[in-house]
């Protein structure tokens, strides 16, 4: 289970971000984080992710806080973070090696022996096959895309966190990648918490909707399973102009 409780949590010289927010999120639940630019739903994403901490109540995953990084939390960034001069290969396996670095101190890897997923596989089955050896700047949007997801489903994660991750995708390949990775989550049974700006993308993913507005962020704004019926319902609460 994923919970905010009492977060409080604001940038240095801002004004706060969260004040006291609660939200909970139950194992193997999908979750979009919908909202304009700028509400806060990257930072959520982050403190959640354990690569911010709040200054007052706790993020909680599985009943333990999140005060650093956890071995089972995968982080799919919007710049996707690939490095230019690996391949797609040495990319997707970069979070194994770095693994493999630091041993199973169950801090920067899972603590015990655990079997090691197969990169080729994991390539061959995000329609990869054949790119093995090309380096992102070959790639196109959507590839790069799936290299980024394929180096965080190979560390085995029981939640998935992605920050928008369709919103530079055509519309062909954006409806293709969520297929993928709504087989994927089901498949996995991975907690999944997607940020996005898109009323579309947010009610296609099938899950509950975590509506941000302004901050400071108080109270958990909730719609649960939205068909595209809510879709006007949704531009409401984000307010006049919301994306869709």
């Amino acid at each position: 289970m994923i919970e905010f409780a009492d977060v409080t949590f604001q940038y240095p010289g801002r004004g706060l971000l969260f004040d006291h927010f609660n939200w909970q999120a139950s194992r193997g639940e999908i979750w979009a984080v919908l909202g304009q630019s700028g509400c806060g739903k990257t930072s959520l994403l982050y403190l959640l992710a354990g690569l911010m901490t709040p200054q007052a109540g706790e993020v909680r995953v599985d009943g333990q806080a999140v005060t650093r990084p956890r071995p089972h939390t995968g982080l799919v960034l919007q710049d996707l973070g690939l490095l230019p001069w690996e391949t797609v290969a040495q990319n997707a396996a970069l979070g194994q090696r770095i693994r493999g670095f630091y041993g199973p101190d169950g801090r920067h890897a899972p603590a015990g022996s655990v079997a090691q997923a197969d990169p080729a596989a994991w390539l061959e089955r995000l329609g990869l096959k054949g790119l093995e050896k090309a380096y992102p700047q070959q790639l196109s949007g959507g590839q790069r895309q799936r290299v980024a997801i394929a180096r965080t489903l190979l560390l085995q994660p029981d939640t998935l966190l992605m920050d928008e991750p369709f919103s530079a995708l055509d519309a062909a390949t954006r409806d293709d990648l969520l297929a993928l990775m709504l087989e994927l989550q089901r498949e996995q049974n991975l907690t999944m918490v997607v940020v996005t700006h898109s009323i579309e993308d947010a009610i296609r993913l099938g899950g509950q909707v975590l509506v941000m507005r302004q901050p400071p962020h108080r109270e958990a704004a909730v719609v649960r399973y939205p068909t595209p019926e809510d879709a006007a319902r949704l531009r409401q609460m984000l307010g006049e102009g919301a994306a869709g």
